[in-house]
């Protein structure tokens, strides 16, 4: 073979290896840049389903707060808007299937359900969900489950939420999960 040196199919044969590795590379950059885009995607669908198009509460936002070590609840606080034109009271919001103790209303104390709302109505509700509740990743989504009367209507009425609400804290599990 005349031309050819030897130790050249060696060479090309590097070259192309590192060509494969840097389109490589590029290629799980690019997939590590979208995942953030993907998973606000999701977010903001949870948000439109509860703000535009649940009802007949609408959940306008959620936070959660994060006890001390030793605590074994933490509290969740949603404002939520009756969405429909007559009143109700809500009865009862669960997470994951699990009734929730209410804290306050606005602001103020609150000894226990319902929770009147006259139609359009905004509030704010802080209830305390057991600390088993907890999870130890980041965004895990909790089913959400609004019981309610219609004033001078049917009673024992349940809005099941389509989506789910995401927490996002860190935590143990008391619950040995």
């Amino acid at each position: 073979m005349e031309g050819w040196k030897r130790g050249q199919g060696t060479s090309e044969y590097l070259v192309i290896l590192a060509t494969i590795l840097v389109i490589a590379l590029g290629a799980v950059v690019l997939i590590m840049a979208l995942m953030p885009s993907i998973t606000s995607t999701h977010d903001q669908q949870i948000k439109e389903y509860w703000n535009n198009v649940a009802k007949p509460f609408s959940i306008i936002e959620w936070s959660e707060d994060e006890p001390y070590a030793a605590a074994i609840t933490y509290n969740l606080s949603v404002i939520i808007e009756n969405m429909e034109d007559n009143q109700k009271n809500l009865t009862m919001l669960k997470i994951d299937g699990n009734d929730t103790a209410i804290i306050a209303v606005d602001g103020a104390a609150w000894a226990d359900w319902p929770v009147p709302f006259d139609r359009g109505q905004q509030r704010t509700v802080m209830v305390e969900l057991p600390g088993c509740m907890r999870h130890q990743s980041k965004g895990h989504e909790h089913t959400v489950t609004l019981d309610y009367d219609r004033i001078r209507g049917i009673a024992g009425q349940a809005q099941v939420g389509r989506e789910p609400i995401n927490f996002y804290f860190e935590g143990t599990s008391i619950c040995g999960d």
